[in-house]
């Protein structure tokens, strides 16, 4: 009898299911290739009534979830109150060049030694690179739209523990900001980057959904990647970024019946990746090379995307005074810039939905760390 109720639930669920699921992974300053992707979605027929985002394309996601057409998210971008907010972006006063390599470079060596796991806990809450201002720019949520999930991740640990011995113990959970739909397609769903199946990894099994978050909060959480922006405060818990998983493949797969992804580019070996696993325990590439691994029904190839495209905010080290700082472009450059993310995205969007074989795509940008296949 019990058997038979689980098959019940199984077939309820699946039912439940959304139609299709886009997935918007990151892409930092050049979000708005993301709005391209879906305008080819869109004109392919295959308009996604799921969005599940992190990071740089939360913004996009959230801009695509509230406004009605291709032409009024593209203009949404474009507007002064985007090309302001993105402007006001400033490194930190703290923060100071020299220091900030040596912190990489540590972090790097950190990947060569035989404790390659997190020991102790990580500052989420004063190591950071960017203030950001306290709003942004995002249309309010639509009831017609599609809907939206959001990835962070919740702290487990206070501020006065920072530094102390992790001993093993969790200290994040993976959070996605969704509606109760999304809860309950998620019930009982483990985290793909937990410590099940990543032996380091400080993150926690389960994955907790918040519903009655809205949109604006949450992707405020989702932007704020460790290192570069501190860590958020809401309700009674701070949080991290959605690069805590930045591909999340499998709990698309078990939101949608249809998953439209991207193949990456790997992690910075330099960076990028040390930082992963000095915070969370996992190794990015690897992980990147398991998403890469797995079956899709469309994959769009935006691996070469940090060299066919420009961000919208330059980052430049002054070393005569010891500091990072961030050059925004005019005004008519930052409407030039949008336009051919925009463009890239809807290029590489038709060329993936167009694509009959998805699976038999090879990444742009291809070697060990983001491809392991044949």
């Amino acid at each position: 009898m019990q058997f038979k109720i689980n098959v019940l639930c199984h077939v309820m669920n699946d039912h439940q299911k959304f139609e299709r699921c886009l997935v918007l992974s990151g892409g930092g300053s050049r979000f708005a290739y993301y709005l391209g992707i879906h305008a080819a979605a869109e004109a392919c027929q295959k308009a996604p009534d799921l969005l599940l985002a992190s990071c740089g394309g939360a913004i996009a996601g959230a801009i695509i979830q509230g406004l009605p057409d291709s032409y009024t998210r593209k203009q949404w971008v474009l507007s002064r109150k985007m090309y302001d907010y993105l402007h006001h972006l400033q490194v930190a006063p703290h923060v100071r060049l020299f220091p900030q390599l040596l912190k990489a470079l540590s972090r790097y060596m950190a990947c060569y030694t035989k404790l390659k796991g997190v020991t102790r806990i990580p500052d989420l809450y004063s190591d950071y690179l960017v203030d950001f201002p306290p709003t942004i720019p995002l249309p309010p949520p639509s009831q017609d739209g599609p809907a939206i999930a959001i990835v962070g991740g919740r702290l487990l640990y206070e501020r006065c523990e920072i530094g102390s011995l992790r001993n093993g113990r969790p200290l994040f959970t993976e959070v996605l900001f969704g509606n109760e739909r999304i809860r309950g397609l998620l019930d009982n769903v483990s985290s793909p980057v937990s410590s099940k199946d990543r032996r380091q990894s400080a993150i926690a099994t389960e994955v907790e959904v918040m519903t009655g978050v809205p949109v604006a909060d949450a992707v405020r959480i989702s932007l704020a990647d460790i290192f570069y922006t501190p860590c958020q405060p809401y309700g009674a818990h701070h949080y991290c970024g959605g690069v805590i998983d930045l591909y999340p493949l499998e709990l698309a797969r078990a939101l949608a019946h249809d998953v439209t992804m991207e193949l990456k580019p790997p992690f910075s070996r330099y960076m990028a990746s040390p930082a992963l696993r000095a915070v969370f325990g996992f190794d990015g590439n690897e992980r990147l090379r398991h998403v890469h691994d797995q079956l899709l029904d469309v994959r769009i190839d935006t691996s070469d995307m940090e060299h066919a495209i420009p961000p919208s905010l330059i980052k430049r080290a002054q070393l005569l005074v010891n500091r990072v700082m961030v050059s925004p472009p005019s005004y008519d450059e930052y409407v030039s810039i949008v336009e051919r993310q925009w463009q890239y995205g809807f290029s590489r969007g038709m060329e993936g939905y167009e694509q009959k074989q998805a699976n038999l795509i090879r990444p742009r940008v291809c070697n060990r760390h983001n491809w392991s296949k044949k």
